[in-house]
């Protein structure tokens, strides 16, 4: 095959420049912005499967209560206060008027006494993820 000057001419500049330190430095730059692309689908992924993994064991947790915590007999009585607000005006004089408004009452025993441990039940899995739940066993004494 016979070469023109003009191609020959610009296979030894192309030679010449693709061995060169320039050239070099473009192509690792080149490869490197390259694999960022993958290396940013990955992060994607593994964020995504760690919501859906928080996520899982959040309604887990949920469907067996949330946090772990111990009280004593309580008892909550319901009742009605009614108020009089007495207003003054110039056309009517004194008016009382009756506000009822709910409440509720909380009594507890004074002293409480509770023994008991919490352990470490089964594990329950949800759909592909697992979380572990707890049990307590013991005995409540009341004052």
């Amino acid at each position: 095959m016979v070469y023109s000057p003009m191609e020959t001419n610009n296979k030894t500049t192309f030679k010449k420049f693709s061995q060169g330190y320039t050239f070099k430095i473009l192509m690792l730059i080149a490869l490197s912005l390259l694999l960022l692309i993958p290396l940013s689908m990955i992060r994607g992924l593994i964020y995504e499967r760690s919501r859906t993994a928080d996520s899982a064991e959040a309604e887990i947790m949920e469907a067996w209560g949330s946090q772990l915590m111990e009280a004593g007999p309580v008892i909550m009585v319901p009742g009605i206060r009614t108020e009089q607000i007495r207003t003054k005006t110039e056309r009517d004089g004194e008016k009382i008027e009756e506000v009822k408004k709910p409440f509720t009452m909380i009594i507890m025993p004074q002293k409480l006494r509770i023994k008991g441990r919490f352990h470490h039940g089964d594990t329950q899995a949800g759909n592909f993820f697992r979380a572990a739940v707890f049990g307590r066993t013991g005995a409540v004494r009341h004052i």
